[in-house]
């Protein structure tokens, strides 16, 4: 059942992310922030409806990003094993810029060959404020012009 969910989720994304993807149509990775440890952050439309607005958001890590994501998973009891070679988590979330709310819907992590090594959907994704920071800000003064 897991390798099943984990197959329906690899497709969805390869649905969403593939570059030339007659659904959705071609779309570039745009990028929109580049944190204090320098991570970069891109965002990629992929779907308008009513009003929402569905993106990938990609962080692609730096070697100090990658170290503090590890420490912060190792700092919750998570799992850090595959986590060293991390190179970017990729998240498929809906945007509502009007209200400013955003619903993360899935989550895909991918080491530095660019496989697929974990991955998350939310089951029941809740619309939440956009949170005040310099990433959300960023994102939001791109993608909701």
């Amino acid at each position: 059942m897991i390798k099943t969910m984990r197959w329906v989720m690899l497709l969805t994304l390869m649905i969403f992310c593939h570059p030339a993807s007659p659904v959705f149509g071609a779309s570039e990775w745009i990028e929109f922030y580049t944190g204090n440890l320098g991570n970069v952050a891109f965002y990629k439309k992929v779907v308008s409806k009513d009003g929402a607005v569905k993106y990938v958001i990609k962080d692609v890590f730096s070697d100090k990003g990658r170290e503090a994501f590890i420490r912060d998973r190792a700092k919750k009891k998570l799992s850090t094993v595959e986590y060293e070679e991390i190179s970017n988590v990729q998240s498929l979330n809906e945007i509502d810029c009007r209200e400013k709310k955003i619903r993360h819907v899935s989550i895909f992590y991918f080491d530095k060959d660019g496989k697929l090594f974990s991955s998350d959907v939310i089951d029941n994704p809740k619309w939440v404020k956009i949170p005040d920071n310099p990433f959300f800000n960023a994102l939001i003064k791109k993608a909701c012009q």
